[in-house]
């Protein structure tokens, strides 16, 4: 199935890492419009495309087999080419979790990037001899952070009827809900998980483990700070906690991807805890912390106010806008061609052997590829543009006129009043064939 609407009008990206997490991504749209009308030759990725409350966002996954930064680099810039009016991107998924500090993370939590303790909102370590690499990435979007204040407020505020997340998550049904017959086990980080990749039941309750008291509320807490970005899996407590000291203990969890995306695309990262980046990793709690991410992603996205998205009625009007510019500028073609034409009479090249006329030919055809080439602006963009391109054939045939009437006879001389006033576009162009008249009859439309 093939979206109904061109690539101009999503507006919101949504990346995810993993196939598990684009299943509940795709599960939340509120409706799904299909592929692509069109994509780049260049461009590799797959991309869905669907709509959540009032916004039109492009869903895609990296492909299988690839995980890190540079492969979620590569995919953010396709996507920036191939859907230019993408304004804001969410990477959205699982993490590892950073329990301590006072900080109380639990499986199934959500962290949302948000600048604070001196860092923007997302750092880069990379895992190396000389121990971590530190890179600058750019921070969220102010827009979006807004929006992560005023969604924080909303939930916790009694004046507000029901919790947008808790709404969304619970939509999700029983398939993500808390899953009580699973146990969140933290462990000391020096503690070694024995049995990597098998349950947890044989390890000893009485070396290591961290005891805490249960929440009374399963909706999942909404951390914000620092989140985390590299290469390297980071699978063991004391790894861990090394890194987090580096970077003044304000990382709240690890991932993979946010690195590579945060300074191609305007990004929030917001990641569900499955695991506390420990020896203790399972797939288990993965269901939970998809859905939790998504949910408040979701939630999110619809505080956005609909005007921030195109409307329908705005793209067709845009479309119309277009199409009257591709006519225009087919006929500025045409009517170039017979101003060339008639600069090769012999009556003209014998007196005027200059090259006015193969400057003016030659620059309206760069500028006739030039101005189609950026018909292509985002819709945000094309009304500005449509005006531009307006004035600027307006400018553009007062030059023509200007150049054709100094080669031309002085018989010509008493009727150069008679057309319309400098720089605007001459009446007949608005009529069929005027490219003949514009040639056949100069006088018609010369001035001064």
């Amino acid at each position: 199935m093939i979206s109904p609407h061109p690539n101009t009008s999503y507006t919101l990206a949504w990346i995810c890492a993993l196939p598990e997490e684009y299943d509940v991504a795709i599960a939340i749209l509120d409706e799904i419009h299909g592929i692509p009308q069109n994509q780049r030759l260049e461009d590799k990725n797959a991309y869905l495309l669907g709509r959540i409350g009032a916004h039109n966002v492009v869903l895609v996954c990296l492909p299988a087999g690839r995980m890190g930064t540079t492969a979620a680099a590569i995919v953010a810039e396709n996507l920036c080419q191939t859907f230019q009016s993408v304004k804001y991107g969410f990477l959205v998924g699982i993490g590892g979790g950073v329990p301590g500090s006072g900080r109380d993370i639990r499986l199934g939590d959500v962290v949302v990037s948000v600048p604070g303790g001196g860092y923007g909102g997302v750092v880069q370590y990379d895992l190396a001899d000389e121990g971590v690499y530190q890179g600058p990435l750019n921070s969220p979007p102010e827009k979006l952070l807004s929006y992560v204040t005023l969604l924080s407020i909303l939930m916790r505020s009694p004046r507000v009827a029901g919790n947008p997340f808790r709404e969304q998550l619970e939509l999700l049904g029983e398939e993500f809900e808390y899953p009580v017959h699973l146990e969140d086990r933290l462990f000391c980080s020096g503690y070694s998980h024995h049995f990597w990749r098998e349950k947890c039941e044989a390890c000893d309750l009485n070396c290591g483990q961290i005891y805490r008291n249960k929440r009374k509320d399963t909706l999942p807490v909404v951390h914000l700070g620092t989140i985390a970005s590299g290469n390297t899996v980071v699978g063991d407590g004391v790894t861990r906690d090394t890194i987090n000291h580096r970077f003044g203990n304000s990382i709240l969890c690890f991932e993979m991807e946010a690195a590579g995306v945060m300074n191609t695309l305007p990004c929030l990262v917001v990641r569900g805890i499955s695991d506390y980046a420990d020896s203790m990793k399972n797939d288990e709690w993965r269901p939970r912390a998809i859905a939790a991410a998504c949910s408040y992603a979701k939630a999110l996205v619809l505080q956005i106010p609909p005007e921030e998205a195109p409307q329908q009625s705005e793209i067709l009007h845009v479309t119309g806008l277009i199409k009257d510019l591709r006519d225009e500028l087919g006929q500025i073609k045409v009517a170039i061609d017979g101003l060339w034409s008639l600069q090769k009479d012999n009556a003209y090249t014998k007196s005027y052997t200059d090259h006015r006329l193969t400057t003016v030919r030659s620059r309206s055809v760069s500028i006739t590829a030039s101005l189609t080439s950026r018909l292509a602006f985002p819709y945000y963009k094309l009304m500005q543009a449509s005006e531009y391109l307006r004035h600027g054939v307006s400018l553009f045939f007062d030059n023509v006129r200007r150049y054709i009437w100094s080669m031309l006879p002085d018989h010509f001389s008493s009727h150069r009043s008679a057309g319309p006033s400098a720089g605007a576009l001459p009446s007949v162009l608005s009529f069929q064939g005027w490219g003949w008249h514009l040639i056949a009859e100069p006088h018609m439309w010369m001035s001064s």
